[in-house]
């Protein structure tokens, strides 16, 4: 059996995925990728932070793109982030071992690079007192939050 090269973290929102990431990646010697996939992808892009904060992590519903004048299809704002997203992780999959937290990571290297993925999730109380207390989301509108980010990933 081939070794593990990369160790890839879908979490849900408010579960500790980044904290957790960045431990197993301590422990393993290797570098762990997050928040800084999205700022490079930007880059790629060209858009800005706040833009890629509309629609980062969405669902990509391809049924849902446009089909312009010539057949082509228009890639929305979240289709260009993602692509990108995918292209920085299969180009630093192909040069180090390391640990990506989201990002659709599992997927992206899925039959491209040997893999181990984790799914960390907690009880909604947990997520609660997560939200609440670290992202000084207000206690009323934290369930309503917490289930539209579950929707949108």
């Amino acid at each position: 059996m081939a070794k593990i090269k990369v160790v890839t973290i879908g979490r849900r929102f408010c579960t500790g995925g980044s904290e957790i990431g960045k431990m197993v990646a301590e422990k393993l010697g290797v570098k762990c990728y997050d928040r800084e996939l999205v700022e490079k992808a930007a880059e790629l892009v060209g858009v800005s932070m706040a833009d890629v904060a509309k629609h980062e992590e969405s669902m990509m519903n391809w049924l849902k793109t446009p089909i312009t004048r010539f057949g082509q299809p228009e890639l929305t704002l979240a289709e260009k982030i993602f692509a990108a997203e995918s292209e920085l992780i299969l180009d630093i999959c192909s040069t180090e071992s390391c640990v990506i937290v989201g990002r659709c990571a599992d997927h992206i290297l899925k039959n491209k690079v040997k893999t181990l993925s984790v799914f960390i999730t907690a009880s909604l109380d947990k997520r609660i007192h997560t939200a609440t207390e670290r992202l000084d989301i207000d206690y009323d509108d934290v369930e309503e939050k917490l289930k539209k980010y579950d929707q949108n990933s």
